[in-house]
């Protein structure tokens, strides 16, 4: 999935070398703009999967609690 996201919105992205109007076009904006949004909540995602993994001395290594870890695991991909 994080190959696909790069693939369309990097540097070398599909929609990097398109020379439409002055400003790119409203509906690549928008849809570049998702997908970097999209990617961001993927992360989070992964972080949150990643925590509730860690055992009790490492969660205590960084100050969080197996409750707080399973709390944050709870939460919805988009906040």
């Amino acid at each position: 999935m994080t190959i696909l996201i790069s693939k369309l919105i990097g540097p070398d992205s599909l929609f990097s070398g398109w020379q439409g109007n002055k400003n790119k076009s409203s509906i690549f904006a928008k849809i570049e703009a998702g997908l970097v949004f999209l990617s961001g909540r993927l992360a989070r995602r992964r972080s949150r999967n990643v925590l509730v993994g860690l055992d009790d001395r490492m969660l205590s290594d960084i100050g969080i609690t197996r409750c707080q870890a399973e709390e944050e695991a709870k939460q919805d991909f988009w906040n």
